[in-house]
């Protein structure tokens, strides 16, 4: 996949943008947003990629699917500990 192939060669700008281009077209596949939240990561932007793993776990919690949430809400909490909506889920 292109936005794989753009992350592997640190483009992280490219990559953010292709993806962000795919979450806005098919916003319910969740994969995109943890692919973003990969490349905000490489980025060194922690903040946005906790406030994605943020949003995925808000929508498995939304869909039931309690272990997936906690596990997103994990992944948050670790990257900004600070995070107080992750602590809520």
């Amino acid at each position: 996949m292109l936005i794989e192939s753009y992350n592997r060669a640190k483009m992280y700008d490219g990559a953010e943008e292709l993806v962000f281009r795919m979450i806005e077209a098919h916003p319910a596949q969740l994969s995109y947003r943890e692919m973003l939240a990969s490349i905000l990561l490489n980025k060194g932007d922690t903040q946005r990629a906790a406030g994605e793993y943020l949003t995925i776990s808000r929508e498995y919690l939304h869909q039931h699917d309690y272990d997936k949430a906690y596990m997103y809400a994990e992944r948050a909490t670790n990257i900004s500990p600070d995070l107080i909506a992750a602590h809520e889920i």
